[in-house]
């Protein structure tokens, strides 16, 4: 069978580079097939970061392996900022000598998105596992989540219940817990 002809796409319309279309970005009308080349993502369908549509190469825009539309590009850029903020804060933690650095960055990073961009908070909170953490990162990372992240926002509400599973499993108390965090409190005061 090929490429040439591959079934159809969530909204039914035929894919595959026989096929003739026109850009899916509202208001574009270049033509383009529904082939690989047009496709946001590289394949078919829905992958990790896209959406199971087609634009012209104008609307298309280079994600490490791959091209995506605006808006798949931008989560895909919020999650790898993310990465790379997350990998410099644990590299930072694991040095005695820029400990406090790394306390600190999160609070500072986390202030500065609480002004232009909550989703890239979240992204940083949703891409935390037990494996990156430490009690006292994880007690920052919760502290910095009550603090920028509004009282009723599901992101605050699913990380705090990541922390509190954190805590359960590394068998730590409430007490040695509040501990910890009233430390962190006064250093940040």
């Amino acid at each position: 069978m090929g490429w040439s002809d591959c079934g159809t796409d969530e909204e039914g319309r035929p894919i595959g580079y026989v096929h003739v279309a026109v850009c899916d970005h509202p208001g574009c009308y270049m033509p383009i097939d529904r082939g690989l080349s047009y496709a946001c993502g590289g394949m078919h369908g829905f992958n990790e970061h896209d959406c199971d549509k087609y634009f012209c190469s104008e609307h298309l825009f280079c994600a490490d392996t791959c091209y995506l539309c605006r808006e798949c590009y931008d989560v895909w850029d919020r999650q790898w900022e993310a990465q790379k903020f997350l990998s410099r804060t644990m590299k930072q933690y694991d040095n005695e000598e820029t400990k406090d650095l790394a306390i600190k960055g999160v609070f500072s990073h986390f202030s500065e998105l609480r002004e232009s961009n909550m989703d890239a908070m979240r992204d940083i909170l949703g891409e935390l596992t037990f494996e990156d953490m430490t009690t006292e990162l994880m007690v920052t990372f919760a502290m910095a989540a009550n603090v920028y992240l509004g009282k009723d926002e599901p992101a605050r509400n699913s990380f705090c219940r990541f922390a509190l599973e954190y805590f359960d499993e590394t068998g730590m108390d409430k007490e040695d817990v509040r501990a910890i965090f009233m430390n962190r409190s006064k250093k940040d005061d």
